[in-house]
């Protein structure tokens, strides 16, 4: 099937997602990203070391585990979305929207950055 995008989205969809925070495993097996309570500033360096939860714990299903386990600096938001496709089949569609929808969420909580192909690491 060929890739249906509009204007808007085909840009995003060439996008190069970057992790910016770290993860780990649940009891139960499913990834729980670890997003600092204060990103930069004053209070990133000063308070948050001395908080005793420093992090957003935010659990992932298996589609957004499957999305983050993608991301590795090179593919671009809609090579991840084809991987979605090849692992959960229809279950994802519409995939192209989907994936760009929750890697924007990912964007705007800080714990991806994305830079154009290649851009490199700054963008």
């Amino acid at each position: 099937m060929a890739r249906r995008k509009s204007a808007a989205s085909e840009n995003y969809l060439d996008r190069v997602p970057r992790r910016n925070v770290d993860f780990e495993e649940d009891g139960d097996g499913r990834l729980v990203l670890l997003r600092p309570k204060f990103m930069s500033g004053p209070l990133a360096r000063w308070l948050q070391p001395r908080l005793p939860r420093r992090f957003f714990r935010v659990k992932l299903d298996d589609v957004g585990a499957a999305v983050w386990q993608s991301i590795d600096g090179a593919r671009n938001v809609g090579d991840i979305a084809e991987i979605l496709f090849e692992k959960f089949g229809e279950r994802v569609e519409p995939r192209y929207e989907r994936c760009a929808r929750f890697v924007r969420s990912l964007e705007n909580g800080a714990m991806v950055s994305m830079t154009m192909p290649g851009a490199g690491a700054e963008g």
